[in-house]
């Protein structure tokens, strides 16, 4: 457990990568305007299970408590090798976040993805969760008013039951695949402004 005030920090790049016996942590303390860049923060940490990015994350998970507004990167965080990660919920302000690629590659068990906040900067979801065999439910709420694609998302999640997504999805053009070899997926929750949506294919 690390506490007290983190205003300063302006990376955790690379912070606990090939901590491979690391199964919880908790960063308990202020993050501010100056934290921009947080890549490969979890690489190759294989004993995760549980990550909580929120505000008001609980301290059994990896927990961040403070400010991403300003957070442009989270490429990478949790590729190399995650291989126990079952749960993540991003929450909250990611406002300046462009970069959110590769983040769950190689995060083979996930069961469980939430993403609901403010993620106003961000252009693109696609192929984020293609052939997460062992996801189960997802989640994506709050503002995406600049992503174009949800190209195949979920493509290949043979293991879905439950999907929603409801978010302002105002630029979205692109659906094409998203839930494309979801074999197991009951029923659907899609909403928001999708006028803009032109192609629909495999979806």
């Amino acid at each position: 457990t690390l506490k007290g005030d983190f205003s300063n920090v302006t990376t955790t790049a690379h912070m606990f990568r090939n901590c491979k016996a690391l199964t919880e942590a908790t960063l308990d303390g202020e993050f501010g305007a100056a934290l921009t860049d947080m890549r490969y923060m979890f690489g190759a940490c294989e004993s995760l299970e549980s990550i909580s990015l929120s505000k008001d994350g609980d301290d059994s998970d990896v927990s961040l408590k403070g400010d991403f507004s300003k957070v442009k990167t989270l490429q990478d965080m949790f590729n190399g090798g995650c291989t126990s990660l079952k749960k993540v919920s991003l929450k909250d302000d990611f406002s300046s976040l462009t970069n959110i690629g590769s983040l769950f590659s190689n995060c083979a068990a996930l069961e469980d993805v939430t993403l609901d906040g403010t993620f106003s900067s961000l252009t693109l979801l696609a192929s984020l969760l293609k052939d997460k065999k062992n996801l189960e439910t997802a989640t994506i709420k709050g503002d995406f008013s600049k992503v174009t694609s949800l190209q195949d998302l979920f493509n290949g999640c043979s293991s879905l039951t439950s999907a929603t997504i409801d978010a302002d999805f105002t630029s979205l053009t692109n659906l094409q695949s998203t839930f494309y070899g979801c074999t197991a997926l009951p029923s659907v929750a899609l909403k928001g402004d999708l006028s803009n949506v032109t192609t629909t294919e495999n979806m």
